[in-house]
This record gives C-alpha cells, sequence and structure tokens, in this order.
C-alpha cells in the first residue's frame, strides 16, 4: 500500500508542527501531526496531499502554436489571471490539456517553502506534493465531499472547494451536469474511502516540487557514465547541441507570435477561474438564505436515512430543479418520503418508478422549497 499525507484544512491558523494531518499507511489510516510524526519511524517516500485552499488555479487561452507549449508562453497566457508580487507567487505549470490551454497552480512561496521545511524537520521524504482538488476525476465533471466540503473539478474549468452553505449557488453557476455525490451518514468512513480512490490518481496530477523546490538527489553513480559520453560522442553532441538550439529559437518566435493572439482575444473572454473569487464575494444575506435551503434538504437526507425509510443514491441541482433518485423497500416507505417533502414545501413530481425484488426505485423531481 502507498504511504500518504493528507493536510487537513485549518479553520484557524496553526503552527506547522500542530496542523491536522491523515496519514494513510498499511495500518489504516489515522489522524496525526508534523510533531508526533517527528518521533516515529516513517516509511521511506511519502506522497503528501495538500488542501485546495493554498492555491489558486488558473487557466488561460488555447495554444495556437505549433511544437510543444514552453513555459515563457505559459506563463505569458496566463498574465491577465495572476495578481500580486509575482516573486512572491511560486506557479507550477500543468500539462496542456486536449484544447492545448495552458493552466497553473499558484502558491504564495513564502509559505510554501516553509512548509516544506517543516517536512524536512519532521523527517518526511516526500516523493510527490500534489494538491487534492487535482485528483478528481479528468473525464467528467466531479463533486466530491471530503474533510467538510466540496471539491468541484474535473473536466470543468475550475478546481475549488466550497461549503455547504455555497453549494446551491456553485451548483446553478456550473448548469447541469455536475453530480453531487452525497455521502452516508458515517462521514469519517466515507473520507478514507474517498482517498483511497484519490491517492491512486496521484501519478497524473501536478507535481507541486518543480524548479527550485524539486528535492535534490545524488547523482553521483551517474558521474562517471556521463563523462565517458561526452568523452566517445564529444562531437556529435557539439553539433545536436547547436541544432537544438536553432530549433528553439525557431520554436520561441514561433510562441511569442502565438502568444501575442491569444493575449488580444482574452480580453474579450470571461474565464471561469475566477468562480472561486466570485463565490467568496457572494452577499451576506444572500449566503444566509442558500444556506437554510441547502441545510433543509440535508435534514430531509438524513431523516430518511435514520428512519431507514429510503436512501437517496443521486441527486443533481439544475436551474432550480432538484433531481433525486431514491431506492427504498416498498412503495408505502417511498409515499411516506414523498409526503415529508411535501410538508417542508417542495412540489414532487414522480419522473419514474421501477420495482425488483430488491425494493423500489423511483426519480422525483423537486421544486420550491
Amino acid at each position: 500500500m502507498r504511504s500518504w499525507l493528507y493536510v487537513l484544512p485549518a479553520q484557524v491558523p496553526l503552527p506547522w508542527c500542530e496542523r491536522p494531518i491523515l496519514q494513510g499507511s498499511e495500518q489504516g489510516v489515522r489522524l496525526t501531526t508534523l510533531a508526533q510524526l517527528t518521533m516515529e519511524t516513517l516509511s521511506p517516500r511519502q506522497l503528501v496531499i495538500l488542501p485546495v485552499e493554498w492555491t489558486l488555479w488558473r487557466r488561460g487561452e488555447a495554444y495556437t502554436g505549433r511544437g510543444l507549449v514552453s513555459s515563457a508562453s505559459q506563463r505569458d497566457a496566463l498574465e491577465g489571471y495572476l495578481a500580486g508580487d509575482p516573486h512572491s507567487s511560486y506557479l507550477v505549470f500543468a500539462s496542456s490539456d486536449k484544447r492545448r490551454c495552458a493552466s497553473a497552480w499558484v502558491l504564495d512561496r513564502g509559505r510554501f517553502s516553509e512548509f516544506q521545511q517543516a517536512l524536512h524537520q519532521a523527517g518526511v521524504d516526500v516523493e510527490r506534493l500534489v494538491v487534492d482538488a487535482d485528483l478528481l476525476s479528468p473525464d467528467a465533471p466531479e463533486a466530491l465531499w471530503l474533510a467538510g466540503r466540496w471539491l468541484v473539478g474535473g473536466s470543468l474549468d475550475v478546481r475549488l472547494a466550497v461549503d455547504e452553505s455555497q453549494r446551491l449557488d456553485c451548483a446553478a453557476r456550473m448548469g447541469p451536469g455536475l453530480v453531487w455525490h452525497i455521502p452516508g451518514p458515517d462521514l469519517e468512513l466515507h473520507d478514507e474511502r474517498a482517498l483511497q480512490v484519490l491517492v491512486e490518481r496521484a501519478a497524473w496530477a501536478t507535481d507541486l516540487l518543480q524548479g527550485d523546490f524539486r528535492p535534490r538527489r545524488s547523482r553521483l553513480p551517474w558521474l562517471g557514465l556521463a563523462g565517458l559520453t561526452l568523452l566517445f560522442g564529444g562531437m556529435p553532441t557539439g553539433f545536436d547541441l547547436y541544432r537544438a538550439h536553432q530549433l528553439e529559437q525557431a520554436a520561441q518566435r514561433l510562441d511569442n507570435a502565438s502568444v501575442a493572439v491569444a493575449a488580444q482575444r482574452s480580453a474579450d473572454q470571461a474565464s471561469l477561474a475566477m468562480l472561486g473569487a466570485r463565490l467568496n464575494a457572494t452577499q451576506v444575506d444572500e449566503s444566509l438564505q442558500q444556506g437554510r435551503t441547502a441545510k433543509r434538504l440535508q435534514q430531509l437526507y438524513t431523516t430518511a436515512v435514520k428512519d431507514r425509510l429510503a436512501q437517496v443514491s443521486s441527486l443533481e441541482y439544475d436551474q432550480g430543479k432538484w433531481a433525486l433518485e431514491v431506492r427504498g423497500k416498498s412503495f408505502e416507505d417511498i409515499d411516506q418520503l414523498q409526503h415529508r417533502w411535501q410538508t417542508l414545501g417542495f412540489r414532487v413530481e414522480v419522473v419514474s418508478a421501477r420495482k425488483s425484488e430488491r425494493g423500489v426505485r423511483v426519480q422525483f423531481d423537486l421544486t420550491g422549497g
């Protein structure tokens, strides 16, 4: 089993050594801190997962040039979305997607450096360092409940975390197709199972350890081989380097031309990457109203599970309408649950109903409430 550490999002600022961390190993999953890890013997090479609240994710225009996308082109394509002192920001460029759009994670350089030093002092040998929202499936829109909030991303143009009070607004902004997988009553067990799936996707996520933050490991065993290679192949290598330099200059000229075109068009387009900032700026009264609606729906779900009337297997939101699929033992239990929804002020419409040996499955559309 792969060993990993998940830094939980803290509600209040804490010293690095006291921040809550979930540790996964062959012995299972447990809650710990860097101070406790200092006194233990850790497994070699740990996967470390950071909360998305530590970062910003930005996506720019589609790259129209030929060949590989250089770091300079990526930075220029994202220049309009980056704010603050560039020297205090640490940019980690992700691989281009199918549309060849430039995207990057933006972190506070000083804070990230302090955290890396804290890991080193605790004896943590980091194999890879990734962001939790970067571990959602890239093939479809996804909203996953983890560590007390919703991670939103996947194939969407955003990577962010929203709390329960922001879920309705986020669902309305994202549009149809985003499925919110409601967790079961045992949230601790749900988080452990979700992390097991996310850890398996870490190889495809962007590693934050790049540039100056990349671990320096000994390369002495390779010095002899490298010397022999240069000795016996000096002339071909020099020619190849000269040719590569010419090709790189030509590619750079193409990059500059394509970036200029993309920058001129970017002024007329709105970026969904700013959704996180807009959600944080939502008016207080609107947020409270949405929070009350979300809380009532969550209470309804919890009551149904507690009384064992039914199980909500899926839930989807689109333009003021909730689409739910419910499974129960009998139609009598489903009727009772439907009556509760109506009592709370929801208008209930039965879309389909099926019965089998295992029970009944009914799809509802709910509005109002």
